[in-house]
């Protein structure tokens, strides 16, 4: 046990108020304290100061009185509005002299300031939000708005007090086993500013399925016919000609929903004593989830139970009559939306790595100006605006029809909570996120996009 003694001075009297101070007391244990004390050291309601002030009361009027006690509390905790108050307050002064409502008055207010202590006092030991369980928290609670109105001590009546608790470690510690101050030197234990939330990682964020063609499916497997091999086409002909031929085939095309998934498990007691938790762990899985999906919608090679990506379905650039000098990337994406264009599809985005959007930015001629604006904020490139991802490889460009892409989600993203094992067991609990979806390009439609080494186009169109 640790004892302290703090030092109070009133007037020209000094007030002893002796804390005993167990560090492995709670908070209840200053509230059962405090509020013992309060009630002995001064009458609670307006009974017990009329009685304690020698005035005589009959049973009616003790019963009379007693109510206003029971609405003033109500009033305290917000049950009995300031109207319902007053109206009642009316009703007990109605026959009263100007002097008696006046000292009537004031005893309603002394009993309200009580109330209102109490109410305070006892909330600290039920963690309700917003109680300072600090050791100056608990001082100001019980000793700073106490003493003024309520705790009427007398300069002789030395050792009344109540217990705060102080933690066995930590900033709030007191190093010595007795302490003591006086109001001119006081103790000050700063309590830290505590920011909610978590700081996030600052990571590649998905980008490829926000600009890609998405709708809802409600099939594992999706199939789709193309029309192949065309044969034959037409003519003029003259009277009493045969008709050409024309024929083509008909070919089946098929996609199979793949799933991605995540876990995590943790503790039952995390989930309760860290309250944004929960929240965090979901938008990790999300994230995670979202992240693999977005950049297998890039590369997947289709194997197994991957997804398959553009880059598995398309080819490069292989467009050999566009040519310039000293071609630069902007230089590249114009010559691979001319080959889109060409098979008779239109580009509509370019996608770069940040660093070889910011190289094509800084290009400057023979002279030292600047080929493209740097400062310019249209951040388009050969015509279509450019997107700029680190999910794109340094060194590779995506020019696309976006119209042509087919994302297909069949399950959207769920996030389930349950037990593994002996999860339930252990207080632990498994939480996992999954997502089933279809993404596939027809093969009529792969000449709508571009995925090529920018060395290799610039290399292509190169005058020589």
């Amino acid at each position: 046990m640790k004892k302290i003694i703090f030092k109070i001075r009133k007037g020209t009297k000094e007030l002893i108020l002796g804390l005993a101070v167990l560090g492995v007391l709670g908070l209840s244990a200053f509230t059962h304290t405090a509020t013992k004390a309060i009630e002995a050291l001064a009458p609670v309601g307006i009974v017990a100061t009329m009685k304690k002030k020698g005035v005589t009361l009959t049973e009616d009027e003790e019963k009379s009185f007693g109510a206003i006690d029971e609405v003033i509390a109500n009033h305290v905790k917000g049950l009995v509005t300031n109207e319902d108050l007053t109206e009642k307050l009316k009703g007990i002064t109605s026959g009263m002299t100007a002097d008696q409502v006046k000292e009537f008055n004031e005893m309603v207010e002394t009993v309200q300031k009580q109330a209102i202590l109490l109410d305070q006092i006892k909330s600290m030991s039920n963690g309700s939000g917003g109680v300072d369980d600090s050791i100056m928290g608990q001082i100001r609670a019980g000793l700073k708005a106490a003493m003024p109105e309520i705790l009427k001590f007398k300069a002789q009546e030395k050792g009344a007090g109540f217990q705060i608790a102080i933690k066995a470690a930590g900033p709030q510690t007191i190093g010595a086993t007795t302490a003591s101050t006086t109001a001119a030197t006081a103790i000050a234990f700063p309590t830290p500013e505590v920011i909610p939330g978590l700081n996030d990682l600052h990571r590649n964020q998905p980008f490829l399925i926000q600009i890609m063609s998405v709708s809802g499916t409600s099939s594992s497997n999706i199939i789709w016919q193309e029309k192949i091999n065309p044969q034959g086409q037409a003519q003029w002909v003259g009277e009493n000609v045969l008709a050409p031929m024309v024929s083509f085939d008909i070919e089946i095309g098929e996609s199979r929903a793949k799933m991605v998934t995540a876990q995590t498990t943790v503790s039952t007691q995390m989930l309760d004593d860290i309250d944004y938790i929960s929240g965090e762990i979901e938008k990790e899985i999300i994230y995670q989830i979202n992240i693999l999906t977005d950049a297998y919608l890039l590369s997947g090679n289709g194997a197994g139970d991957n997804l398959k990506g553009l880059a598995a379905y398309v080819g490069g650039y292989v467009l050999t009559t566009v040519k310039t000098d000293n071609p630069n990337t902007s230089d590249v994406i114009l010559a691979a939306c001319t080959q889109i264009t060409s098979l008779n599809f239109r580009a509509n985005i370019a996608c770069l790595n940040p660093i070889d959007f910011a190289n094509t930015k800084l290009l400057k001629g023979t002279t030292g100006y600047y080929i493209i604006n740097p400062n310019d904020k249209d951040n388009s490139m050969g015509g279509v605006p450019v997107i700029q991802s680190n999910q794109v490889p340094v060194g590779k460009v995506l020019v696309m029809d976006t119209t042509r892409t087919n994302v297909k989600i069949l399950q959207g993203m769920m996030i389930n909570f349950g037990w593994v094992n002996d999860n339930f067991t252990k207080h632990m609990v498994t939480i996992m996120g999954d997502m089933r979806l279809h993404n596939y390009i027809k093969n009529n439609d792969l000449g709508a996009f571009v995925y090529d080494d920018i060395a290799n186009i610039k290399s292509a169109i190169a005058n020589v």
